[in-house]
C-alpha cells in the first residue's frame, strides 16, 4: 500500500473517532455552549462525547503575519515558514534576529516550546510542534497556544486530509494561496475528551513510526537495487556478465583505430577491442527533411524518464513546426542528455515507434547512430554505466548549472567493443536481470 495514502487514512480514522476504542465514561471537554459549533454546521458526525470547536475557542493565536523582522547574523532563532513541515521542524535553514528585536516582538505574544506552529502561506497548512526553548515565529507563521489540549494530536488534525481540504476552500490568492488569521479562527476541529486525545496521539505516533521504519527499509532496498544495476552494467562492459566464447572473432578494425594499451581504462577480454566511440557511431547525424505537413514525433527532455528504464512519451507535431531549432533523430537512434543534471540522471533511450520513423526534440540531446558492428541496446546500456557517467562529468564544460558533455568529448571517449553476438547476449542478460530487480518494490510501498 502507498504509505502516503496509509498516513492519510490513519489521520481520517483518527479525526473521525475510529482509530482507538471509545470510552463513553470519559466526559467531554468543558466548554460554554456558545463555544461549540451548532449541529447544522458540523462537517461530519463524531462520537457523542466529542465536541466541534472553532480554532478561536480552542487556541490563543500569536500572529506575526505582515511584520517583517530585521535579520541578524546570530542571536535568537527565527522560525520561518520554510522551517515548518508537515508534522516536524526542519532546522536545515537557520535565520536569526537580535535580542532587541526579539524583545520588541513579544508585544504580540511569546511563542514557546511545545506550541503549534502553523504556516498560513507559502506553504499553506504545514503544522508542527516547536522544539526550541527560545525562538521567535516569523512571517506567515501563526503560533497556536493552549494548556487544555494534547497539542501533538492537534498537529495531526491540522495536517489531516479533512482540515487541509477545508483550508484550501477558505484560502485566497491564485499564485500563492494563503489564509487570513481572521478566517483561520473560524475553522473548526473535533475535540475528543482529553484522555482520548492522548490515546489517539500515542497511537498515531506508534503507527507512523512503523511506517517510517518501513519507508526507510524501502529506501535501503531502492538504494541496493540501484547499486546492483550499476554493478551489473559495469560488469557487462568489462566482459564479466556473460560467459566468453573465444571462438567469436573480434570486430575487424585497423590497428590505428584501436586505443593504445597504455590509454585503455581497464582490461577487457581478448576478443574485445578498445576503440574511440566515433569509430562505432555517428554523433548527431543528419536527418533528411520531410514535407511540412508530415506528422513526426516530438520529445521534450521532460518526457524522458531518468534512471535505468529508458521510457519516454512523445508528442505529435507537424514537420513545419519542429524542423528548425530542435535535435533530429530516427528509429533506432540512441538519445543521450548532454546537460547537467539530466546527464547524471541517465536520461537516455533507444528511439522506437516514432511517427513516420522520425522525431525531433530538445537541443540538449546527443543523437548516437550505431554502425553495423554495434547493437544500439548495448550502446544504450553503456551510456548508463558508472564508467560513462564519471567520464562525462569529468569532462563537462560551461558555466555552473549549464555544464554539458560536448559532442567533441563524446566522440573521442574510449568504448569497449565486444563481438556483435556477445553484445546481444549481454543485452539479453541485462534485460532479464533488470526485469527481476523491477519486481522488487523500491519506493512508497510497504
Amino acid at each position: 500500500m502507498d504509505t502516503t495514502a496509509l498516513r492519510q487514512k490513519l489521520l481520517d480514522l483518527a479525526i473521525c473517532g475510529r482509530l482507538v476504542p471509545q470510552n463513553p465514561d470519559e466526559p467531554a471537554i468543558e466548554l460554554d455552549a456558545e463555544d461549540t459549533v451548532p449541529e447544522p454546521e458540523q462537517p461530519f458526525e463524531i462520537p457523542e462525547n466529542w465536541r466541534w470547536v472553532k480554532l478561536q475557542n480552542l487556541f490563543k493565536f500569536v500572529d506575526y503575519r505582515g511584520k517583517t523582522p530585521k535579520k541578524s547574523p546570530s542571536g535568537i532563532r527565527l522560525m520561518t515558514a520554510s522551517n515548518i513541515k508537515q508534522g516536524y521542524i526542519d532546522h536545515t535553514r537557520m535565520e536569526y534576529i537580535s535580542q532587541e528585536e526579539y524583545l520588541s516582538r513579544q508585544s504580540r505574544g511569546i511563542s514557546q516550546k511545545g506550541d503549534i506552529l502553523f504556516t498560513t502561506e507559502a506553504p499553506l497548512g504545514n503544522a508542527a510542534l516547536a522544539d526550541l526553548d527560545v525562538y521567535s515565529a516569523g512571517q506567515r507563521v501563526i503560533t497556536l497556544q493552549s494548556d487544555n489540549v494534547e497539542k501533538s494530536l492537534f498537529v495531526y488534525f491540522l495536517i489531516s486530509p479533512f482540515f487541509q481540504k477545508t483550508l484550501k476552500e477558505n484560502a485566497t490568492g491564485s499564485t500563492a494561496q494563503g489564509i487570513k488569521a481572521a478566517n483561520l479562527k473560524k475553522l473548526c476541529l473535533p475535540v475528543p475528551p482529553l484522555p482520548e486525545q492522548k490515546r489517539i496521539a500515542a497511537k498515531l505516533e506508534q503507527l507512523f513510526e512503523v511506517i517510517n521504519r518501513c519507508e526507510e527499509a524501502q529506501k535501503q532496498i531502492a538504494d541496493t537495487a540501484t547499486q546492483l544495476r550499476s554493478s551489473l552494467l559495469q560488469a557487462a562492459i568489462q566482459g564479466r556478465l556473460v560467459p566468453q566464447n573465444p571462438d567469436e572473432p573480434a570486430v575487424e578494425l585497423d590497428a590505428k583505430d584501436i586505443v593504445p594499451e597504455s590509454e585503455q581504462p581497464y582490461e577487457i577480454p581478448e576478443n574485445w577491442r578498445w576503440v574511440k566511440l566515433f569509430q562505432c557511431i555517428s554523433v548527431n547525424p543528419k536527418v533528411e527533411s520531410l514535407d511540412d505537413e508530415t506528422s513526426v514525433s516530438f520529445l521534450p527532455m521532460a518526457n524522458v524518464e531518468g534512471g535505468y528504464r529508458s521510457k519516454y512519451i512523445t508528442e505529435i507535431r507537424n514537420w513545419k513546426e519542429v524542423k528548425r531549432g530542435f535535435t533530429r533523430f530516427t528509429n533506432g537512434d540512441v538519445i543521450v542528455a548532454r546537460i547537467t543534471p539530466c546527464f547524471q540522471n541517465m536520461k537516455s533511450a533507444v528511439c522506437q515507434n516514432l511517427t513516420n520513423g522520425v522525431g525531433t526534440g530538445s537541443t540538449e540531446f546527443h543523437v548516437l547512430r550505431c554502425k553495423e558492428h554495434v547493437f544500439n541496446k548495448y550502446l544504450l546500456y553503456f551510456v548508463k554505466t558508472p564508467f560513462m557517467l564519471q567520464y562525462g562529468v569529468s569532462r563537462f564544460s560551461g558555466a555552473v548549472g549549464q555544464q554539458r558533455f560536448s559532442s567533441k568529448e563524446i566522440k573521442i571517449m574510449p568504448f569497449p567493443l565486444p563481438p556483435l553476438t556477445e553484445q546481444k547476449r549481454i543485452v539479453t542478460k541485462l534485460e532479464l536481470l533488470f526485469s527481476t530487480i523491477d519486481l522488487i518494490p523500491t519506493h512508497k510501498y510497504i
